[in-house]
């Protein structure tokens, strides 16, 4: 195969030849052999001068994940952990080694943040990988070539907003996807949605799709306690409860924000947790940005 001028020579065992690394961080299939692709996270992405579709590794910094005592968040993250350990039970009672999440709530709420959790425990633990979908169709002809190519390389596909997912066509390429028509194994699905009601029933509320639908709600006041005190340590116990009355019903992004303001820009806390409230109070429109209407008055002569 033509891979072009500026191609790295192939990861290799022997003669055998698996992925060819075409530019930094690009790699496309050569059909053959044992060597794995390294571990991280990658997105599908089609280029016409390699000529087929490529796998982009996508480099990444995230927030330090944080272990809170919420029940809601670490269940998934625990029940994702047990199911990579789980392949031999799934085969022994006849089923594919493949389950489903789907994850619902409002932005902002730590539905990345679990993602994030378990992509970590993928990468850090098992060496798998981690696969981005941008378009459905892409994404199963990639994953059933990693499946060809490494059948029992654990993989994290993930779904963000997969309600941007639908229309154009794309519903079925979804459908095709999760339910493994490609013969993936050894993968687990985790997607998320701000939008339940844009879903149709069938992602919803169908088994071996999505097994697992939770929803995500903003923290409560034991939650929101353990995340100001883990990443704001010294206050006080009045200076948390303060915080904590002051931020009720914020989500994890709304909580990063006040302490961002309140300790790097030195923002007052009442007027900042007042600011995040009325943000969470008020859905702006275009409208509200012209405070009168504008024209000629027109005057009778």
């Amino acid at each position: 195969m033509e891979i072009g001028k500026n191609a790295k020579a192939p990861l290799t065992q022997g003669s055998r030849v698996l992925w060819s690394e075409v530019e930094a961080g690009v790699f496309v299939d050569t059909n053959v052999s044992e060597v794995t692709l390294p571990a991280g996270t990658y997105r599908s992405l089609m280029r016409y001068e390699f000529g087929k579709l490529c796998l982009v590794r996508v480099a990444s910094q995230n927030d330090e994940a944080l272990l809170l005592p919420d029940p809601i968040v670490a269940n998934p993250i625990t029940e994702a952990q047990r199911f990579w350990h789980a392949g031999d039970d799934f085969r022994r009672l006849g089923f594919v080694h493949k389950r489903g999440f789907l994850l619902m709530g409002p932005a902002g709420c730590g539905k990345t943040s679990i993602i994030n959790q378990v992509a970590d425990y993928v990468l850090g633990q098992l060496a798998g990988l981690v696969l981005i979908v941008d378009d459905p169709e892409r994404a199963a002809m990639v994953l059933a070539k990693i499946r060809q190519l490494e059948p029992e390389r654990p993989v994290l596909v993930v779904i963000e907003d997969i309600e941007a997912m639908l229309g154009h066509g794309r519903e079925e390429h979804l459908l095709s996807l999760l339910d493994g028509q490609t013969l993936v194994d050894h993968v687990l699905f985790i997607a998320t949605t701000n939008y339940p009601e844009r879903l149709d029933r069938r992602l919803q509320a169908r088994p071996s799709r999505f097994d697992r639908v939770e929803i995500i709600r903003p923290p409560s006041a034991e939650v929101r306690q353990a995340y100001l005190e883990k990443r704001i340590p010294g206050l006080s116990a009045a200076e948390i409860e303060r915080w904590v009355e002051l931020s009720a019903g914020f989500s994890v992004a709304h909580l990063k924000e006040l302490i961002l303001a309140v300790r790097c820009f030195g923002a007052d806390l009442s007027a900042t947790a007042e600011r995040l409230k009325a943000g969470l109070e008020q859905t702006p429109t275009s409208g509200k940005f012209i405070p009168a209407r504008m024209g000629f008055k027109r005057t009778d002569s």
